[in-house]
């Protein structure tokens, strides 16, 4: 059988002999060839002990080699599924450490210091300065992006705490390249005015047009601070006929001192609520609470009052016309120097 089977023929099939894949009548011309022919058996023996085919032995017949085939093939895919299932897992972790502890996401815990470093043939140069207010978080790295209205926005990333970076502090050196850059709230204009754009924001969307709106004279007043003076007060409207006025009503009666700081404060705020209350034209405040006004009102102070022909002189036009827009009502802000 030998002489009729070129050695050719029988090294092409050695392969598959040897693990097994060739049929029974094949398998039988193969060992007949090889035990005539030293050098195919020479080939057949190298082959054999390759380490792709240590696990096989000659099959003696098609049926067993198809099974150790089907054998191999589920482990070889096993095998690759489990390295497949594992490589994902480390590169989703490495993600995850890359995302938590080095690339971080925008944060807006910190409150800017801003300072104008140098003025050059390019421009300002501000400094920028923050610390993060979240103890859990410690700055990463910013960016600038364009508002989409040619102004530009810088974006603060944070990260968590790591052995290689544990500074919620940052300082950050920037210009004004398009028409304001905004951080923190804050927006530098290209002519080097600061405004504070996010406390603009906040009273912009709680401007309201009835001063006997309660609850939204309560939004106000919790967006521009007047809480935050630190003094317990109450709120009393005159809507009986116009002009209409609202009053504070603070606690405040003995300390003096505090009563001078109310008043600085309450001369600002009162332009800023005739601004913002469309139907509102005075604004008067006063100190003691309402039981002592009402039984002893002879004894104490007449109220402070700012009416808007006062804020109209104070700002040089219709104290109303600064409720227009957020950008309005920072140039009001920048005016009071709030």
């Amino acid at each position: 059988m030998n002489s009729k089977i070129p050695c050719d023929v029988i090294l092409d099939l050695l392969p598959l002999y040897a693990e097994g894949l060739t049929s029974k009548e094949s398998s039988e011309a193969v060992r007949e060839h090889i035990r005539a022919c030293p050098s195919c058996r020479k080939a057949y023996s190298e082959t054999a002990k390759s380490p792709e085919n240590d696990f096989v032995r000659p099959a003696d017949t098609a049926e067993y080699g198809e099974v150790e085939y089907l054998k191999r093939i589920r482990r070889r895919s096993r095998k690759k599924i489990i390295i497949g299932v594992c490589s994902v897992i480390c590169v989703a972790l490495a993600a995850m450490v890359f995302k938590l502890y080095i690339y971080g996401s925008p944060s807006y815990s910190y409150v800017p210091e801003i300072t104008q470093e140098t003025t050059g043939s390019t421009g300002a140069v501000y400094k920028i300065e923050g610390f993060f207010s979240d103890s859990a978080a410690v700055y990463s790295r910013y960016k600038i992006i364009p508002t989409g209205d040619g102004g530009e926005k810088v974006v603060v990333y944070g990260c968590l705490p790591s052995p290689w970076n544990r500074s919620g502090s940052f300082s950050i050196d920037c210009s004004v390249c398009g028409s304001y850059l905004d951080v923190g709230g804050m927006r530098i204009m290209a002519d080097g005015t600061i405004y504070n754009a996010g406390l603009a924001q906040k009273l912009y969307e709680a401007s309201h047009p009835y001063v006997g709106d309660m609850p939204a004279n309560n939004e106000l007043a919790l967006a521009l601070g007047i809480q935050d003076m630190g003094v317990q007060y109450i709120n009393r409207l005159h809507t009986e006929k116009e002009p209409y006025g609202w009053e504070f009503v603070f606690s405040e009666t003995q300390n003096l001192n505090k009563q001078d700081e109310i008043n600085q404060y309450m001369e600002k705020y009162a332009v800023v609520l005739l601004a913002l209350v469309g139907n509102c034209h005075e604004v008067m405040w006063s100190f003691g609470g309402e039981e002592e006004r009402e039984s002893s009102s002879a004894s104490l102070k007449s109220p402070y009052k700012i009416t808007s022909e006062d804020a109209d002189e104070l700002l040089g036009k219709d104290v109303k016309s600064f409720s227009e827009s957020p950008e309005q009502i920072m140039r009001l802000l920048k005016v009071l120097d709030l």
